[in-house]
C-alpha cells in the first residue's frame, strides 16, 4: 500500500476502511482488525483447547465456500446451466484466495478494542465457532465482531466474482452512508445472489456489480467501461473461454480523466436493422478446403463518449482493408455474439446429432470481407450453411459483432461444417465461422494498447 493508503490500525473504539485505492489484498488486511480484536479479547487459548484463530477461519473458509453448511452463496444443482457453474467455481476459487491471504496476517496483537454495533447478516457458524463465541470466554462485543469480519469478507468475495483476474482488481473505496467497509455493495450484491440460487447469471448484473468499488458513478447498463487507468471488458477479449465473466487490464482506449461506459450499439438486437446474406458465392460442399484473406490493420476506436452526457460511449472495432476502406463493428455486438454462439469444441458430450447423408450437404463459402460490408446485422433465412473461413482471432471477433446472434457456431475446423448441419434447425440457415483457437492467435490486449498491423 502507498503511504497516503496505510491502514490505521491504533486503539479505537471505531472502525472502517480508509478512502483511497486498494487491491483485494490490502481490503483484507484492512478487515482484520475486526478479526485482531475477537482474538485479543478472548485471551490465549486454555491449554489442550484448539486454536481460537484456526476455528475462527475455518469458519470463514466455510463461509466463502458454496458447498459447506455455512456457506453464504449455497449455489446447487448447476449442471446443464454454464453460467451458475461459472459463478460457482469463480466463487469458490476466490474465496480459497482470501482465506490463504488471511491465514498469512500476523494475528498476534492484543492491543485493539473495537466496540461497533454490527446487523446481524444470519451468517451461519460452525459448531465449533459457536461453543467458543457463545462460551465463557467470550461476550454480545466478540460476537459481533466477527459477524462482522465474516460480512466484509463475504462482500469482498462477491465484489470480485466478475473478474477473472480478481487479484488485480483496483477498489476505490470512498466513505458511505450505508455503513462501514464494503456495506454500500450490499444491494448490488443481493441482485446477484437472487441470480446465483435461481436462475442463470446474466451479463448486466455482472457488470453491475463490477462497477460498485470501481466505477460507481457510471449509469447502469453497458457491457464494459472505463476508469483511472484501468479498462474492464469481457475476458473472452483477452483469449478466455469464460462466457460472462470480465477482465480488468491497466490501460485507458481512450484518455479521460471521467470513467467511461461502453454501451451497446443495439440496445434490442431483435431489433436491429438486419441485411439478408446473398448466395452468390460458389456452391460447394463440406469436404472442400479453401481460404480467404481480410483485413492489414486493426484499431479500437470510442466514439460518442465527449457528446453523451453520462459519459456512454461505443467501442469499436475496426479493420482497415487492402481495398482501402474501414470497416467496424460494435465490441458490444461481440459480446453478445460470444455468448449466443454455439462453441462445437466446448458443446456438451451428450449432444444429440445426426449429420445428414454427405450428398445432401450444401455449404455456401463467403468472402468476409463482403459480409462485414454489409449494413446492419448479417441474417439469413433460407436452410443453407454459411462459411466463414477466419484463421485471425480479431477477425472472427468482428463476425461475431456482424452476424445476427442466432444459429452461429465456432468451429476449430472445417468438420465443424457437419458438426453444425447436424444441429436441429433452428429458423433459418446456420453461419459457421471456421478457425484456430482464439488464444492461438492475435491477442486483443495487443490491440487495446493501440493499433496492429498484420495481413492474415
Amino acid at each position: 500500500m502507498s503511504s497516503s493508503n496505510q491502514i490505521y490500525r491504533a486503539q479505537t473504539t471505531e472502525w472502517d476502511l480508509p478512502e483511497g485505492v486498494f487491491t483485494p489484498s490490502e481490503i483484507i488486511t484492512g478487515v482484520t482488525p475486526l478479526l485482531l480484536t475477537v482474538l485479543s479479547k478472548l485471551g490465549n487459548d486454555p491449554q489442550g483447547h484448539p486454536s481460537s484463530k484456526k476455528l475462527l477461519l475455518d469458519n470463514l473458509a466455510n463461509s466463502l465456500s458454496t458447498n459447506s453448511r455455512e456457506s453464504t452463496m449455497p449455489i446447487k444443482d448447476t449442471q446443464g446451466e454454464p453460467s451458475r457453474q461459472e459463478i460457482q467455481a469463480q466463487a469458490n476459487k476466490i474465496g480459497i484466495y482470501l482465506v490463504e491471504q488471511a491465514r498469512k496476517l500476523d494475528l498476534e496483537n492484543p492491543n485493539l478494542n473495537i466496540d461497533i454495533r454490527s446487523p446481524c447478516e444470519g451468517h451461519l457458524w460452525t459448531r465449533a465457532v459457536a461453543n467458543l463465541l457463545m462460551g465463557r470466554r467470550s461476550n454480545g462485543q466478540l460476537m459481533q465482531l466477527f459477524n462482522e469480519y465474516l460480512h466484509q469478507m463475504v462482500l469482498l468475495r462477491d465484489a470480485l466474482l466478475p473478474f477473472e483476474n480478481y487479484q488485480d482488481v483496483r477498489f476505490q473505496i470512498q466513505k458511505s452512508k450505508s455503513g462501514p467497509g464494503l456495506r454500500k455493495f450490499e444491494k448490488a450484491r443481493s441482485a446477484l445472489l437472487v441470480e446465483c440460487l435461481t436462475r442463470a447469471v446474466s451479463q448486466k448484473t455482472l457488470v453491475e456489480v463490477a462497477k460498485a468499488f470501481t466505477a460507481p458513478d457510471l449509469p447502469t447498463g453497458g457491457y464494459g467501461f472505463q476508469y483511472s487507468s484501468f479498462v474492464v471488458l469481457p475476458a473472452f477479449l483477452f483469449g478466455s473461454s469464460s462466457i460472462r465473466l470480465l477482465r480488468i487490464y491497466p490501460t485507458q482506449i481512450e484518455e479521460s480523466e471521467n470513467p467511461i461506459l461502453f454501451d451497446y450499439e443495439y440496445p434490442d438486437y431483435y431489433t436491429a436493422q438486419r441485411t439478408e446474406i446473398s448466395q452468390d458465392i460458389d456452391v460447394i460442399t463440406s469436404q472442400t478446403s479453401f481460404g480467404t484473406s481480410v483485413g492489414t490493420k486493426y484499431s479500437l476506436a470510442v466514439e460518442n463518449s465527449s457528446k453523451s452526457p453520462d459519459n456512454r460511449g461505443l467501442l469499436k472495432l475496426r479493420l482497415n482493408v487492402p481495398e482501402g476502406s474501414c470497416l467496424s463493428v460494435d465490441v458490444g455486438q461481440v459480446a453478445r455474439g460470444w455468448r449466443f454462439s454455439t462453441h462445437l469444441q466446448h458443446a456438451p458430450g451428450n449432444t444429440q446429432t445426426s449429420a445428414p447423408p454427405i450428398g445432401e450437404i450444401t455449404s455456401i463459402v463467403h468472402k468476409i470481407n463482403n459480409v462485414l460490408d454489409l449494413p446492419g446485422l448479417v441474417s439469413s433465412t433460407d436452410a443453407d450453411t454459411h462459411i466463414l473461413f477466419a484463421t485471425n482471432s480479431l477477425i472472427r471477433l468482428a463476425l461475431l459483432g456482424k452476424l445476427y446472434p442466432h444459429n452461429v457456431f465456432l468451429a476449430e475446423g472445417k468438420e465443424g461444417i457437419a458438426e453444425a448441419e447436424s444441429f436441429p434447425e433452428m429458423f433459418g440457415g446456420r453461419f459457421v465461422i471456421i478457425g484456430g483457437k482464439f488464444k492461438e492467435s492475435l491477442d486483443f490486449a495487443q490491440l487495446v494498447k493501440g493499433e496492429l498491423k498484420e495481413t492474415v
